[in-house]
């Protein structure tokens, strides 16, 4: 079995994706009928229940990313992690990211100020309407924004 941590339900997550078992802290805005609504931190499985446990660009949202690192490790017997790299601009396009992304799962706490947050902000703002309109917005993030994945 797979399972799939923090699929981004409140947002992007609008039919089924391809694991047994999808969760994360906010509701889909389609009934997935293999959707659980919980904590990255405190998963409700028993310990190894999943073959795989995967998280992509996760851990940059929660309080306390090595516990969930823990948390995934604990639930399957593999366990995937994707974040996008350091000097990708989306990461500095989200107010919400609590966490800076290095590579090899190392993170260093953001210093959020209301400029930088406005920042953010507004920046995101423009990615989006800049370019939704003459690429498709996922693909051109793809372009500018590197990802690398580790596998415990």
């Amino acid at each position: 079995m797979i399972l799939n941590v923090g699929v981004g339900a409140g947002f992007y997550v609008t039919r089924q994706l391809d694991a047994d078992v999808l969760t994360d802290v906010d509701f889909p805005l389609d009934k997935l009928s293999n959707f659980i609504c919980c904590d990255a931190q405190a998963l409700p499985f028993r310990d190894h229940a999943f073959n795989l446990a995967y998280c992509h660009n996760v851990l940059e949202h929660v309080a306390n990313p090595w516990q969930v690192i823990r948390e995934l490790k604990r639930v399957s017997t593999h366990s995937n992690f994707r974040q996008d790299v350091w000097w990708s601009i989306v990461s500095y396009a989200t107010p919400e990211h609590l966490w800076f992304q290095l590579p090899n799962l190392k993170f260093l706490q953001y210093r959020r100020t209301r400029v930088g947050i406005l920042f953010s902000k507004m920046l995101r703002y423009v990615l989006i309407n800049l370019f939704t309109n003459t690429l498709h917005f996922s693909a051109w993030i793809n372009i500018i924004s590197r990802r690398y994945e580790v596998v415990l």
